[in-house]
């Protein structure tokens, strides 16, 4: 359960991030 959990945030993360350069 832990490590499917970390798996999402670590999607999240991912495409939060690339939302904020591409932005950029």
């Amino acid at each position: 359960m832990k490590t499917k959990y970390n798996m999402m945030f670590a999607i999240c993360s991912l495409v939060l991030l690339s939302g904020c350069v591409g932005g950029e």
